[in-house]
């Protein structure tokens, strides 16, 4: 869903012509970095439920992040025993294949930059 400046400059009460839709919800990232923690220490679907949330957003949230501050390889060995208690309990929903977590990205860019300042930088 794309927002518009329609759906954002002026609050008309909900009598707008899209006041039917569902908007669009924003995380903080204070938000973001609160839930994170409690997800990777609690009941998981407790949280997701409590907040709706789904698990993809999470996942989402929290890459970029644990590639920049050095905590992606202790997430993703957290993933891996998730997957195997997960494999476990159903292997065949995986294939009878032991599910393995994404392979981390060796860098985490929010704006790239060109490969000229990449150039010059180094």
């Amino acid at each position: 869903m794309t927002m518009t400046l329609a759906d954002s400059s002026v609050d008309d009460g909900g009598m707008g012509p899209r006041a039917d839709r569902p908007k669009r919800r924003t995380f903080t990232a204070e938000y973001k970095a609160n839930i994170l923690a409690e997800y990777e220490a609690a009941d998981r679907g407790e949280i997701l439920r409590r907040e709706g949330l789904y698990s993809s957003q999470v996942v989402e949230w929290h890459t970029p992040a644990s590639v920049h501050f050095g905590t992606a390889t202790e997430v993703r060995a957290q993933r891996q025993q998730t997957l195997n208690a997960a494999y476990t309990a159903h292997p065949e929903r995986f294939g009878n294949r032991r599910p393995v977590p994404p392979k981390l990205p060796a860098v985490a860019w929010i704006n790239q930059p060109s490969q000229e300042a990449l150039i010059q930088t180094a």
